[in-house]
């Protein structure tokens, strides 16, 4: 494997940081910022080429804590799919798809969402183009739009146990 598809492996594989741990009227040195994210100095260098401004003309690196906080808001928010109604996102094609022939399975979890404890419910497909499982989240009051949207495999062994 050559050095440029692992860094691309590594990269697709980044954990989301939690922004909750930056004090935004703070100021940070690249060593600190690594600390309080719990990441590797080597990310804050990484982020400084994506776009993270340090302070002006600050050797060592300084960064101030909002600026840190809104580099990382977006960037969180660049990972995010918008999935229309009847799309998943496939985790090896690393895109939105739709299931094969836009059949799924529904499961019933035993879980359940939401202020109204509505029973929790996956919707499981085929992706359309590498045939990896995929999943949506989802809750019985949305159970009809599922019906409607999908061509659901197990629709009448569903409707007997849950309805």
């Amino acid at each position: 494997m050559g050095a440029e598809s692992k860094l691309r492996e590594t990269r697709d594989m980044a954990k989301k940081v939690k922004r909750n741990k930056i004090k935004k009227k703070e100021i940070y040195s690249t060593q600190e910022l690594a600390e309080v994210l719990d990441v590797h100095q080597r990310t804050i260098q990484a982020w400084v080429k994506e776009g993270l401004m340090p302070l002006e003309d600050s050797k060592p690196m300084l960064f101030l804590g909002a600026d840190v906080n809104e580099f990382l808001k977006n960037k969180n928010k660049a990972r995010k799919h918008n999935l229309l109604k009847n799309q998943f996102y496939c985790l090896k094609c690393k895109k939105a798809v739709y299931s094969k022939n836009n059949e799924v399975l529904l499961v019933k979890t035993g879980n359940v969402t939401g202020k109204n404890q509505t029973p929790e419910i996956h919707v499981v497909g085929s992706c359309c183009n590498c045939n990896n499982y995929i999943f949506r989240f989802s809750n019985m009051t949305k159970i009809d739009e599922l019906m409607k949207a999908f061509v659901v495999s197990n629709k009448e062994e569903f409707k007997a146990n849950y309805k």
